[in-house]
Parts: C-alpha cells; structure tokens; sequence
C-alpha cells in the first residue's frame, strides 16, 4: 500500500522559517536557500500550501542548518 504525503501543519512550516529567518541561521543559508525560504513563506501566505518536494527540500534545510 503507498504511503499518501500529508502537509505538515501550517503552524509548523511556518516555525520552520522563523528559524531559518534568525540572523545566526540565516547567515549558514547559500542564496538559493534564502531564496527557497521566502518563495515558501510567501506561497504559504497565498495559497496555504506546498508541494510535497517543497516540503521536503524545507525540511531537509531546516534539519540542516538548526542542529
């Protein structure tokens, strides 16, 4: 049986970018994550969602630049 993707709360996705916003975090980003976080945030305020693969890549940055 497939596994069916399910969008991370709202309220998560948008800690995550706060995070990534903090200036110690932000300075870690490449351009392209920085980038990447804001076209999030801003689709998220617009339309609510994000694409699987664009919760992954936020994800995968999240847990790379926050430990």
């Amino acid at each position: 049986m497939a596994v069916v993707w399910k969008m991370k709360p709202k309220e998560v996705l948008f800690d995550w970018l706060r995070q990534l916003d903090n200036p110690a975090v932000k300075d870690q980003l490449t351009d392209w994550e920085k980038e990447f976080s804001t076209d999030i945030g801003w689709q998220l305020n617009k339309y609510g969602k994000i694409s699987e693969k664009q919760q992954s890549i936020l994800e995968r940055i999240y847990s790379e630049k926050t430990k």
